[in-house]
């Protein structure tokens, strides 16, 4: 089974479907903001 990641057999199958189950049930994190990204971008442009 694979869907653009490594390639699951056995029990990984199991283990990756429980854990997508456990997520489903997580609270949404929420996403970085401006100062996280810009902190990002002056780290590549850097010479």
């Amino acid at each position: 089974m694979t869907a653009h990641g490594p390639v699951l057999t056995g029990h990984a199958i199991h283990d990756a479907f429980d854990r997508v189950r456990d997520m489903a049930g997580q609270p949404i994190t929420p996403p970085p903001g401006q100062p996280v990204l810009d902190e990002l971008l002056a780290t590549v442009q850097q010479p």
